[in-house]
C-alpha cells in the first residue's frame, strides 16, 4: 500500500447530530462492493459518532451538512501536524 493511501486511511471525522431526529448515514470501506460491504448507521438526536473519513459518503455529507442535519465536529486531516 503507497504511503499515501495509508496515510488518507488514517483520518478520521466526528460527526454531530444537532437535529431531534435519528439520521442514517451510509458507510463502506474504499473499493467495498455497495451490495456487500455498505452499511447503514443510524445516528441518534444529539449523539456524535468517529468514523473512518473514507469510509463516508461524501456526497451524503455534504447535502446533510447544508440542509443543517449534521456537523462535522473534527476531521483529523485539517488538523495534521
Amino acid at each position: 500500500m503507497p504511503a499515501a493511501t495509508a496515510k488518507k486511511d488514517k483520518h478520521v471525522i466526528r460527526i454531530y447530530n444537532p437535529t431531534k431526529q435519528m439520521i442514517p448515514i451510509q458507510v463502506k470501506p474504499p473499493g467495498g462492493d455497495f451490495f456487500l460491504h455498505e452499511q447503514t448507521i443510524y445516528l441518534g438526536a444529539g449523539k456524535t459518532v468517529k468514523l473512518p473519513k473514507s469510509y463516508v459518503n461524501q456526497s451524503q455529507l455534504r447535502n446533510l451538512q447544508s440542509s443543517r442535519s449534521l456537523k462535522v465536529i473534527y476531521d483529523s486531516e485539517e488538523h495534521q501536524e
